[in-house]
């Protein structure tokens, strides 16, 4: 059997209609436009220097998943904050969450980030038992995760 192989990238600024489907089904659903204005706010605000983007999963080249992040300065040392993780498989699927979790923490990694913060939505609170690493012991930062217990969060900054 084959392998198939998912691939982690930013999402372009032509692909945001594509990924609406995804944030559609999110913990926070929003509207094709609110979506589009989050991700061009993302999109500016990296052109502008700062460390923060939409990040998509891809398998045989289809946007399977999703989520946005940012690069929180404010404290020191930096934060990496994971927002709007959208996954648009099955539970029971085979879907490489390992793979997920590295490139977050690659993610944090790159932007000298000290620890991630990943928000997770209730349907994948079952992630809390196998990404939670508040001490770095199994990654080579920390993994902070929480889960969403009310029917929304805030979207990062929107």
């Amino acid at each position: 059997m084959a392998k198939t192989f998912v691939t982690v990238a930013p999402l372009g600024p032509k692909e945001i209609d594509l990924a609406y489907p995804l944030v559609a089904l999110g913990e926070v659903p929003l509207s094709l436009e609110s979506s589009r204005s989050l991700a061009l706010d993302l999109f500016s605000r990296r052109d502008q220097g700062q460390a923060c983007g939409v990040m998509t999963t891809r398998r045989r080249g289809q946007i399977r998943g999703l989520f946005t992040y940012e690069v929180s300065t404010s404290i020191s040392p930096s934060l990496l904050c994971v927002g709007h993780l959208s996954v648009g498989e099955p539970l029971e699927s085979m879907v490489p969450w390992d793979r997920l979790l590295t490139s977050i923490v690659d993610l944090g990694r790159e932007n000298e980030c000290a620890a991630v913060h990943i928000g997770l939505p209730r349907d994948r609170s079952w992630l809390l038992d196998q990404w939670h690493d508040p001490e770095g012991r199994d990654h080579p930062i920390a993994v902070a995760c929480t889960v969403s217990r009310e029917s929304a969060t805030q979207p990062l900054r929107h």
